[in-house]
């Protein structure tokens, strides 16, 4: 990622000033997340740059916003502690949208990125530690122990997710798929079984993880929704009507965790 990129990237977003929050995977590739929160644009890079000199290189490429704000993928509690406006004591401050909704993928994204799959809360599952769940849920689509390895190392889950693409699909989406490269395609029963495999690795996120439990718990009866526009499957879909297994994923979890504490 070079100077030039970066500058890229932020005249794309910095087109949209009054957009609170922004999709990654289109037009980023899961190289950088970014934000918006009254004209400030946070920016969040992959883990092989140096933090200071990509620091300067966001300030000097936005001179449009007031501040630019550089952390590490995958800290999302550093861009906690970097943002004074985000809740910093998780489940003690939690506020939810007044229409009772949670849109964590854009629209509530800021407060509620913990509810992502992309979100780094390392899982241990059939006796391996995966950095995501979107880590273990990619490499489910083979037990070939070169994929599965590929998908753990993979540095980012959107990284991950673009390794585990089906090849048969899109050719641009499915450029840097590791089944496109070795010639083979996913198990063949995937579609039958992604949702009980994701089931498995949110259930595990939040039994390994106490503080997100308690995140999620306090989220009450808000209707989570993942309103991603180019998933309708996972999500809502560009006309909002889609399935959104993620948020019913994760209502059923919190349903759960609830019921124990009773």
């Amino acid at each position: 990622m070079n100077d030039e990129r970066i500058r890229q990237i932020l005249d794309l977003v910095l087109r949209e000033p009054n957009r609170r929050a922004a999709p990654i995977e289109t037009d980023l590739r899961g190289d950088f997340d970014y934000w918006f929160d009254g004209g400030a644009a946070i920016v969040h890079t992959g883990p092989t740059h140096s933090s200071s000199r990509r620091t300067r290189t966001v300030r000097e490429a936005s001179r449009r916003q007031p501040r630019a704000v550089l952390a590490e993928r995958g800290s999302a509690d550093r861009i906690d502690r970097d943002h004074p406006r985000l809740r910093r004591d998780g489940a003690q401050s939690m506020i939810v949208p007044s229409d009772n909704r949670i849109l964590y993928f854009r629209r509530d994204r800021r407060a509620f990125r913990f509810l992502s799959h992309f979100h780094s809360a390392p899982i241990v599952l059939d006796d391996e530690t995966w950095p995501t769940v979107e880590h273990y849920y990619q490499a489910q689509k083979s037990m070939d122990p070169r994929y599965r390895q590929a998908i753990r190392e993979a540095p980012t889950p959107g990284r991950a997710k673009r390794l585990a693409a089906d090849p048969r699909g899109d050719v641009r989406a499915s450029r840097e798929s590791w089944f496109r490269r070795q010639g083979f395609l996913p198990r063949p029963d995937w579609h039958d079984t992604k949702l009980d495999v994701m089931r498995r690795a949110d259930a595990a996120k939040f039994d390994q993880h106490a503080d997100l439990a308690a995140r999620l718990l306090a989220t009450g009866d808000a209707e989570l929704i993942e309103d991603a526009p180019f998933e309708a499957y996972w999500g809502t879909g560009f006309d909002g009507q889609g399935s959104n297994w993620s948020g019913r994923i994760l209502m059923e979890i919190r349903e759960r965790l609830r019921s124990r504490r009773l």
